[in-house]
């Protein structure tokens, strides 16, 4: 973990939530002692807190990463923990929730979003991240009019092209859609190939809801960057 490394949401007139001040008290940071702030937005801060002031005292930036986006049925809690943490740590830039025809679980209450929200920003302060994930709650697939190129999910079919296969250099988005728990409806399937989605396999075993995305994400970012 970066040393000291916390969150504000403006670098230009910086203030600490009340989440974050409490963490940063945690740390004990003295008066006059430099430390890390991040936005989320690729910007770096050297920073001292003296009486009761956040200084700036340089800024620097970081170029924006090629766009990993994984569209994930919604899970349940537990598996989604990991997939937040996880995802972060291994590049993903966007993490869209959708229901799916054979989910469990269909929505995200405010609370389950806010707790979503603290897991990306916490995992983006360990991983010594720049830019904080896109949390994004999507539609259904049936109702999808287009995808972008190139969209890939995960097909469970043995004859189906291994991710690896078809990543290949320079692109600068991939979409990647993940079924839950008991996998895609043959409706959703057929969508998604009418829209131009190519189905793909991540593994020889049939991988979790959970581990799916990770197994994409760790293909993804160690072929495109």
């Amino acid at each position: 973990m970066p040393h000291d490394r916390f969150y504000v949401e403006d670098l230009l007139h910086p203030q600490f939530s009340d989440e974050e001040f409490k963490h940063f008290k945690v740390m004990r940071i003295r008066d006059g002692e430099t430390f890390e702030l991040v936005n989320g937005k690729g910007e770096l801060a050297i920073a001292t807190y003296e009486k009761n002031n956040l200084q700036i005292h340089s800024i620097t930036k970081e170029k924006e990463p090629i766009a990993l986006r994984i569209a994930q049925a919604i899970p349940k809690i537990n598996r989604l923990d990991v997939i937040l943490e996880k995802g972060c740590e291994l590049g993903m830039t966007e993490l869209i929730l959708y229901p799916g025809d054979l989910s469990e679980k269909t929505d995200l209450s405010d609370n389950q979003l806010k707790r979503a929200h603290s897991i990306l920003m916490s995992a983006m302060k360990q991983s010594g991240r720049l830019y904080l994930p896109k949390l994004t709650l999507g539609d259904p697939i049936s109702t999808l009019k287009s995808l972008p190129n190139p969209t890939f999910f995960g097909d469970t079919n043995s004859a189906a092209p291994s991710l690896l296969s078809l990543v290949k250099p320079p692109l600068d988005q991939v979409l990647f859609y993940i079924g839950p728990e008991k996998g895609f409806s043959h409706k959703e399937v057929e969508h998604l190939i009418t829209l131009g989605a190519k189905g793909v396999k991540l593994s020889p075993h049939i991988l979790r809801t959970d581990t799916a995305p990770l197994a994409a994400l760790a293909i993804l970012s160690s072929s495109l960057n």
